[in-house]
């Protein structure tokens, strides 16, 4: 019978068994670094797997409070197979019942698992949704942008034209309303004039001017 304190190791995983422990009071956690398999208290029984198949312990077991814990020695536990054939019976009970939990245990963490993986490509999912929307909507004010530049760019050119046509119609038209106001002046001189000799020379300007408005 041995006594030990919370947090203290038994059973170290990888270790050689030749002992297994029987609870009288307390409690042990059975785990594989910090993942526990199972929870044991008084009355239960661990290591007693490498004590019968001389493999390494396959997992830890520290206890989880100030234990009483009892010693059992493999040449022991086989003397009293021998005396007590019926103790084989109960420990193969005992390591079926502690199979299904921890089939039980294993199961609750892969669904456990299983629902964490679901949220999370949901959550990924979700979140890729609206990065493609929020992309789209950048593109779609990007090809709008482009259309407006391009639009602009029409209307500068447009501009430039319209403004270079103008005054290439502007620089004519000037030319003839100048000629055009000189011939009113004239035929006012022409009915001003009082001999014939003025009045042809002033026909001669008057006719000059309006070759140079029909050019």
């Amino acid at each position: 019978i041995s006594s030990v304190g919370a947090g203290e190791t038994i059973v170290f995983k990888g270790d050689k068994g030749k002992t297994m422990f029987l609870i009288i009071r307390g409690g042990v956690r059975v785990h594989d670094g910090s993942y526990e398999v199972a929870h044991l208290t008084s009355g239960e029984v661990f290591g007693e797997l490498s004590l019968m198949d001389s493999f390494p312990r396959s997992m830890s077991v520290t206890t989880t409070e100030p234990s009483v814990l009892g010693v059992i020695k493999e040449e022991d536990f086989y003397r009293v197979m021998k005396v007590h054939p019926d103790t084989v019976k109960n420990i193969i009970s005992v390591l079926s019942l502690r199979l299904r939990h921890q089939n039980d245990t294993i199961i609750s963490h892969l669904r456990s698992r299983e629902q964490e993986l679901e949220k999370f490509v949901a959550e990924r999912t979700a979140d890729l949704n609206r990065k493609n929307e929020e992309l789209s909507a950048a593109l779609k004010q990007l090809k709008e942008t482009q259309n407006q530049l391009v639009m602009n760019e029409k209307l500068a050119s447009l501009g430039q034209l319209t403004a270079g046509i103008a005054h290439e119609i502007k620089n004519p038209l000037n030319f003839v309303n100048n000629f055009s106001l000189l011939s009113f002046d004239l035929v006012k001189d022409i009915r001003e004039s009082k001999t014939r000799e003025g009045q042809n020379e002033i026909l001669d300007e008057l006719n000059t001017n309006l070759d140079r408005i029909h050019h």
